[in-house]
């Protein structure tokens, strides 16, 4: 039996908010495609144009942070770049590893994030990219505790450096000739190189099977992003090469990465404009450093929080089986320092439908 054969790939954890990845030799969910954009971006549909209700504002601040400079967002970087991490968990939640989003509807946060700018902060491996691109932020800090999503977002960063277009970026990821070379050429330690190059070989075809699905997704939805649209893509590719993208290892229930994040952020003078939490909050209860940690962010009635609840266990046709809530940074805010929500149920209980999505608006907790 090969070595493949034999590898399971311990990969990443998102708080369950990510594709399950299991590779095998010869093994993959559905058979192979050449990337073929101009195709896809054909069978477009016209979006639908209709414009998203605003977000409920209650003031957390009296109002958000004037537009932030390039010189904060530098200043944040260089910070940021020491940034503690929080211990490795003991076990992974679920035991399992995940790699690749199966939130199959991100296109309903768009309109909620479209040209925010500011900091994005944000959980998981290739949706961060994709939000990226619509939010247009000037600084990314991505927090997972799997130090293999980590190690998995140092391989995207070498990618978006090696490639001009989303076609050559697809293309890393399909011929795995050419990704081994752009990360043995990226440079890095000897250990360093050889654990992406590891860790490419055994998630190199789920993750360009999963780019391409869903970029046949979103094209089928009328959205574009980063995999279809040079734009984004240029912009998202800038990001990173400025080092303005970073992925680091945090507990969003620990005493270190997200406080100091935090921190950081407020002596800078910036606010989290977006917060994408997937479904973290799912796992655990605000009363502990879940809940003290996202009090502690910057963030004012013009931030978008972004998360994805789980509504079913049965994924259908057209159905992920996820909620997908949206929220003001106020109003979150005010929900944890009201004490009413121990668990993200308690405010789901109270959102609205609203189009267009359906999206799940929460408000404010009341008097």
């Amino acid at each position: 039996m090969g070595r493949l054969a034999r590898f399971a790939v311990v990969a990443s954890l998102s708080f369950g908010c990510s594709q399950h990845l299991e590779v095998r030799a010869a093994e993959t969910t559905c058979e192979r495609q050449p990337h073929q954009v101009g195709s896809v971006i054909a069978r477009r549909r016209e979006a639908t144009g209709r414009e998203a209700p605003a977000l409920n504002e209650v003031a957390a601040r009296p109002s958000a942070r004037p537009s932030a400079r390039p010189a904060a967002f530098d200043a944040a970087r260089e910070r940021l770049a020491g940034l503690p991490v929080d211990p490795a968990p003991r076990q992974l939640i679920l035991s399992r590893h995940y790699l690749t989003s199966n939130e199959q509807f991100l296109e309903r946060f768009r309109p909620r994030v479209e040209g925010k700018g500011g900091v994005m902060l944000g959980v998981g491996s290739d949706q961060n990219y994709i939000l990226a691109g619509w939010a247009r932020p000037g600084l990314v800090v991505v927090s997972d505790f799997d130090q293999v999503v980590v190690d998995l977002h140092a391989i995207y960063r070498i990618f978006f450096k090696t490639a001009a277009t989303p076609e050559a970026f697809m293309r890393l990821w399909y011929v795995r000739s050419l990704g081994d070379a752009a990360l043995r050429e990226a440079g890095g330690t000897k250990k360093e190189t050889s654990r992406r190059r590891y860790l490419f070989e055994q998630v190199q075809d789920r993750v360009h099977t999963h780019l391409w699905m869903s970029m046949q997704r979103f094209a089928a939805a009328g959205t574009r992003t980063i995999l279809d649209d040079p734009e984004q893509y240029r912009f998202v590719a800038d990001l990173v090469a400025s080092g303005r993208f970073l992925a680091v290892r945090g507990d969003w229930t620990g005493k270190q990465t997200i406080r100091e994040v935090a921190r950081i952020l407020d002596d800078v003078g910036l606010d989290v404009t977006t917060l994408y939490l997937s479904n973290v909050e799912e796992y655990f209860p605000y009363t502990g450093g879940l809940g003290e940690n996202l009090a502690a962010l910057p963030m004012s009635a013009s931030s978008a929080v972004l998360r994805t609840f789980t509504w079913t266990r049965t994924a259908r046709a057209g159905d992920d089986g996820y909620r997908y809530v949206v929220q003001s940074g106020a109003d979150l805010r005010a929900w944890l320092a009201s004490g009413r929500a121990r668990r993200l149920r308690d405010m789901v209980a109270r959102a609205e439908i609203v189009e267009p999505g359906p999206i799940w608006l929460v408000g404010s907790p009341g008097p």
